[in-house]
Protein backbone atom coordinates (compact mmCIF):
# COMPACT_ATOMS: atom_id res chain seq x y z
CA UNK A 1 0.00 0.00 0.00
CA UNK A 2 1.00 3.55 -0.87
CA UNK A 3 2.87 4.92 1.95
CA UNK A 4 4.09 9.04 3.04
CA UNK A 5 6.90 9.52 4.92
CA UNK A 6 7.28 12.68 7.51
CA UNK A 7 11.36 12.79 7.67
CA UNK A 8 14.02 15.19 9.11
CA UNK A 9 16.86 15.45 7.96
CA UNK A 10 20.48 17.85 8.79
CA UNK A 11 20.92 20.88 6.64
CA UNK A 12 24.58 19.51 6.53
CA UNK A 13 23.64 16.37 4.97
CA UNK A 14 20.31 17.50 2.62
CA UNK A 15 21.71 20.92 1.23
CA UNK A 16 22.07 24.81 2.22
CA UNK A 17 23.69 23.81 5.58
CA UNK A 18 25.76 27.05 5.06
CA UNK A 19 23.04 29.51 3.94
CA UNK A 20 20.93 28.37 6.41
CA UNK A 21 22.80 29.04 9.35
CA UNK A 22 24.45 32.47 8.04
CA UNK A 23 20.71 33.95 7.11
CA UNK A 24 19.01 32.87 10.27
CA UNK A 25 15.21 33.87 8.62
CA UNK A 26 16.06 32.31 5.13
CA UNK A 27 12.99 29.75 4.09
CA UNK A 28 13.14 27.39 1.32
CA UNK A 29 11.86 24.90 -0.50
CA UNK A 30 12.35 22.33 -3.11
CA UNK A 31 10.08 22.38 -5.95
CA UNK A 32 10.22 18.18 -7.03
CA UNK A 33 10.41 17.99 -10.83
CA UNK A 34 11.55 15.07 -13.18
CA UNK A 35 15.80 15.05 -13.13
CA UNK A 36 17.36 13.99 -16.14
CA UNK A 37 20.81 13.03 -14.09
CA UNK A 38 21.92 13.02 -10.43
CA UNK A 39 23.47 16.36 -10.16
CA UNK A 40 19.77 17.72 -11.30
CA UNK A 41 18.09 15.82 -8.45
CA UNK A 42 15.47 18.61 -6.56
CA UNK A 43 16.80 20.93 -9.36
CA UNK A 44 14.30 23.78 -8.38
CA UNK A 45 13.68 25.59 -4.36
CA UNK A 46 11.74 28.60 -3.66
CA UNK A 47 13.85 30.58 -1.21
CA UNK A 48 13.05 33.57 0.63
CA UNK A 49 15.30 35.91 3.34
CA UNK A 50 15.31 39.62 4.23
CA UNK A 51 17.72 40.86 1.43
CA UNK A 52 18.05 39.05 -1.73
CA UNK A 53 21.30 39.98 -2.46
CA UNK A 54 22.55 38.16 0.84
CA UNK A 55 20.81 35.23 -0.04
CA UNK A 56 22.23 34.87 -3.57
CA UNK A 57 26.10 35.31 -1.81
CA UNK A 58 25.07 32.68 0.29
CA UNK A 59 24.21 30.12 -2.38
CA UNK A 60 27.69 31.18 -4.08
CA UNK A 61 29.56 30.40 -1.03
CA UNK A 62 27.84 27.52 -0.32
CA UNK A 63 29.60 24.37 -0.41
CA UNK A 64 26.22 22.40 -1.14
CA UNK A 65 25.71 24.55 -4.29
CA UNK A 66 28.01 23.60 -7.50
CA UNK A 67 25.93 26.52 -9.30
CA UNK A 68 22.50 28.21 -9.54
CA UNK A 69 20.44 30.26 -11.74
CA UNK A 70 17.75 32.28 -10.86
CA UNK A 71 14.38 31.87 -12.80
CA UNK A 72 11.95 33.99 -10.98
CA UNK A 73 12.89 36.90 -9.03
CA UNK A 74 11.62 38.81 -6.26
CA UNK A 75 12.08 41.55 -3.60
CA UNK A 76 13.12 39.22 -0.82
CA UNK A 77 14.12 35.93 -3.22
CA UNK A 78 12.48 33.97 -5.80
CA UNK A 79 12.79 30.71 -7.51
CA UNK A 80 16.13 29.37 -7.82
CA UNK A 81 17.40 26.33 -10.58
CA UNK A 82 20.30 24.02 -8.36
CA UNK A 83 23.17 21.97 -9.18
CA UNK A 84 23.82 20.21 -6.41
CA UNK A 85 27.43 19.20 -5.52
CA UNK A 86 27.70 15.16 -5.83
CA UNK A 87 27.64 14.41 -2.13
CA UNK A 88 23.73 16.47 -1.64
CA UNK A 89 23.05 15.05 -4.87
CA UNK A 90 23.24 11.30 -3.52
CA UNK A 91 21.97 12.20 -0.29
CA UNK A 92 18.92 13.35 -2.06
CA UNK A 93 18.73 9.88 -4.29
CA UNK A 94 18.80 7.82 -1.86
CA UNK A 95 15.52 9.70 -0.13
CA UNK A 96 14.24 9.85 -3.05
CA UNK A 97 15.32 7.69 -5.69
CA UNK A 98 13.13 6.24 -8.86
CA UNK A 99 10.31 4.62 -6.95
CA UNK A 100 9.41 7.50 -4.64
CA UNK A 101 8.64 11.29 -4.79
CA UNK A 102 9.31 14.08 -2.43
CA UNK A 103 5.93 15.55 -2.22
CA UNK A 104 7.14 18.43 -0.02
CA UNK A 105 10.69 19.30 1.47
CA UNK A 106 11.06 22.56 3.02
CA UNK A 107 14.35 23.91 4.98
CA UNK A 108 15.20 26.44 7.83
CA UNK A 109 17.63 26.55 10.94
CA UNK A 110 19.45 23.18 10.82
CA UNK A 111 16.96 20.85 9.05
CA UNK A 112 14.98 20.01 6.48
CA UNK A 113 11.65 18.64 6.41
CA UNK A 114 10.48 16.20 3.83
CA UNK A 115 7.43 14.50 2.78
CA UNK A 116 7.95 11.59 0.73
CA UNK A 117 5.49 9.09 -0.83
CA UNK A 118 6.42 5.33 -1.39
CA UNK A 119 4.56 2.63 -3.41
CA UNK A 120 4.61 0.79 -0.30
CA UNK A 121 6.42 0.21 3.12
CA UNK A 122 8.58 -2.41 2.14
CA UNK A 123 10.41 0.17 -0.13
CA UNK A 124 9.89 3.01 2.08
CA UNK A 125 11.74 0.29 4.91
CA UNK A 126 14.26 -0.59 2.05
CA UNK A 127 15.14 2.93 1.56
CA UNK A 128 15.32 4.07 5.01
CA UNK A 129 18.09 1.22 5.40
CA UNK A 130 19.99 2.04 3.26
CA UNK A 131 20.09 5.94 4.58
CA UNK A 132 21.51 4.04 8.16
CA UNK A 133 24.14 2.32 6.20
CA UNK A 134 25.44 5.79 4.79
CA UNK A 135 25.15 7.10 8.25
CA UNK A 136 22.91 9.78 7.40
CA UNK A 137 21.17 11.43 10.47
CA UNK A 138 17.90 11.02 9.08
CA UNK A 139 14.48 11.13 11.56
CA UNK A 140 11.03 9.23 11.25
CA UNK A 141 8.53 11.99 12.56
CA UNK A 142 5.63 10.19 10.98
CA UNK A 143 4.04 7.32 8.66
CA UNK A 144 1.11 6.34 7.48
CA UNK A 145 -0.66 4.59 4.55
CA UNK A 146 -2.71 5.92 2.37
CA UNK A 147 -5.53 4.37 -0.16
CA UNK A 148 -3.76 4.40 -3.73
CA UNK A 149 -2.27 7.57 -5.77
CA UNK A 150 -5.52 8.80 -6.39
CA UNK A 151 -5.73 10.43 -2.53
CA UNK A 152 -2.01 12.43 -3.08
CA UNK A 153 -2.33 13.03 -6.75
CA UNK A 154 -6.22 12.90 -7.46
CA UNK A 155 -5.25 10.82 -11.11
CA UNK A 156 -2.66 13.36 -12.21
CA UNK A 157 0.69 11.94 -13.98
CA UNK A 158 3.50 12.94 -11.92
CA UNK A 159 3.79 15.60 -15.03
CA UNK A 160 0.70 17.09 -14.87
CA UNK A 161 0.78 16.86 -10.91
CA UNK A 162 4.43 18.97 -11.05
CA UNK A 163 3.37 21.53 -13.58
CA UNK A 164 0.07 22.43 -11.58
CA UNK A 165 2.13 22.82 -8.59
CA UNK A 166 4.92 24.94 -10.50
CA UNK A 167 2.27 26.91 -12.29
CA UNK A 168 0.71 27.39 -8.92
CA UNK A 169 4.27 28.90 -7.54
CA UNK A 170 5.07 30.58 -10.13
CA UNK A 171 1.64 33.27 -9.46
CA UNK A 172 0.50 31.31 -13.41
CA UNK A 173 -3.42 31.45 -11.50
CA UNK A 174 -3.44 34.54 -9.75
CA UNK A 175 -5.21 37.52 -10.50
CA UNK A 176 -3.83 39.12 -12.15
CA UNK A 177 -1.34 36.91 -13.45
CA UNK A 178 2.48 36.64 -12.29
CA UNK A 179 3.68 34.74 -15.26
CA UNK A 180 3.21 33.73 -18.21
CA UNK A 181 2.71 30.11 -19.66
CA UNK A 182 6.03 30.73 -21.31
CA UNK A 183 7.89 31.58 -18.05
CA UNK A 184 6.09 28.27 -16.67
CA UNK A 185 7.02 26.10 -19.81
CA UNK A 186 11.00 27.87 -19.37
CA UNK A 187 10.60 26.35 -15.55
CA UNK A 188 9.25 23.06 -16.48
CA UNK A 189 12.02 22.64 -19.33
CA UNK A 190 9.20 21.76 -21.68
CA UNK A 191 7.56 23.57 -24.71
CA UNK A 192 5.41 25.87 -24.61
CA UNK A 193 2.50 24.00 -26.46
CA UNK A 194 3.50 20.68 -23.78
CA UNK A 195 3.14 22.52 -20.81
CA UNK A 196 -0.26 24.18 -22.03
CA UNK A 197 -1.49 20.11 -23.08
CA UNK A 198 -0.17 19.37 -19.12
CA UNK A 199 -2.11 22.10 -17.84
CA UNK A 200 -5.38 21.21 -20.02
CA UNK A 201 -5.61 17.57 -19.21
CA UNK A 202 -4.61 18.09 -15.34
CA UNK A 203 -7.90 20.15 -15.14
CA UNK A 204 -9.66 17.81 -16.78
CA UNK A 205 -8.69 14.91 -14.67
CA UNK A 206 -9.45 17.39 -11.43
CA UNK A 207 -12.64 18.00 -12.79
CA UNK A 208 -13.70 14.81 -13.57
CA UNK A 209 -12.03 13.09 -9.88
CA UNK A 210 -13.40 15.95 -7.83
CA UNK A 211 -16.44 17.15 -9.08
CA UNK A 212 -17.19 14.45 -11.13
CA UNK A 213 -17.62 12.31 -7.85
CA UNK A 214 -19.99 14.44 -6.81
CA UNK A 215 -22.39 14.42 -9.91
CA UNK A 216 -21.50 17.90 -10.52
CA UNK A 217 -19.72 17.53 -14.60
CA UNK A 218 -22.91 17.53 -16.36
CA UNK A 219 -24.40 21.19 -16.46
CA UNK A 220 -27.96 20.88 -14.65
CA UNK A 221 -30.63 21.39 -17.74
CA UNK A 222 -32.43 25.04 -17.16
CA UNK A 223 -36.10 24.33 -16.21
CA UNK A 224 -38.30 25.34 -19.44
CA UNK A 225 -40.28 28.96 -18.83
CA UNK A 226 -43.68 28.84 -20.09
CA UNK A 227 -44.59 30.10 -23.15
CA UNK A 228 -46.85 33.42 -22.03
CA UNK A 229 -49.34 33.26 -25.11
CA UNK A 230 -51.98 35.29 -23.64
CA UNK A 231 -50.84 38.20 -22.77
CA UNK A 232 -52.08 41.94 -23.24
Amino acid sequence: MTTICDLSVPAEEFGLAETLQTLSDAQVACEPIAASNPTESMPLIRAHAPARQQLETAFTSDASVAAWTCVLDGDSGGLYRMEWATRVSLVHRLLAGERAMVLSATGSGREWSLRVLYPSREICSEIHTVCDEHNLGLTVDAIRDVDGEQSTHHGLTDAQHTALVQAHYMGYFAVPRKVNLVSVAESLDVSHQAASERLRRAHHTLIETTLGQLGAVSPQPRPRQPLLTNWR
